[in-house]
């Protein structure tokens, strides 16, 4: 009984700390902060991802980890694009799933595995909206074998990599269930 009663005291932290829109809403009154009256620790009830604001983008390259020919033409994509936008001391100061805004372009460690939402290996490059157009389109232009995932960031991120995505060669699985921010501007919780 007193396991259970320091459980239910606890609960309500650890549900707070980590959630999707979704689940907030569904969530009882009692099992949410008292104390929370802004957007900074809860969603507010009025939020909605149908408009959110576009705060940064991602290209991601795609490429089969267990093939060595795949992954050196890939190491070699991401070089080159390093190279042409002088990105070489540029390596991003933010956590993956955070858009960041006002954030400069930047470039994401190696995931040369499955992680994430990502089935297989992947690198990716942080583009803050004014420089879309540019490296999304060399990176098209140049991608050769490569499969791109491009999305927004606006913290809606089931929509940012289910439905408001730009794929340049063949689709690949994402997996959904990894993504767990679902309001504008949402940085997940870690840790």
């Amino acid at each position: 009984a007193m396991i259970l009663s320091l459980l239910l005291l606890l609960l309500p932290s650890v549900v707070v700390s980590h959630y999707t829109m979704y689940d907030w809403k569904a969530m009882p009154d009692t099992a949410k902060s008292s104390n929370s009256t802004s957007c900074e620790d809860a969603p507010c009830e009025d939020t909605s991802c149908e408009d959110a604001p576009i705060l940064s983008y991602h290209i991601h390259v795609l490429y089969w980890y267990n093939n060595a020919q795949h992954t050196r033409s890939a190491l070699a994509l991401r070089e080159a694009f390093i190279k042409h936008f002088e990105l070489e001391d540029k390596h991003c100061d933010i956590a993956f799933d955070d858009p960041a805004p006002g954030h400069d372009i930047c470039v994401f460690p190696l995931q040369d595995a499955p992680a994430g939402p990502f089935t297989d290996a992947q690198f990716a490059f942080f583009i803050p909206p004014h420089r879309f157009r540019d490296t999304s389109g060399w990176m098209i232009q140049h991608r050769t074998l490569h499969d791109l995932f491009i999305h927004p960031n606006t913290g809606c991120e089931i929509k940012d990599h289910t439905q408001w995505y730009i794929w340049a060669g063949v689709k690949w699985p994402i997996d959904a269930s990894r993504l767990t921010c679902d309001y504008p501007g949402c940085v997940p919780k870690h840790g």
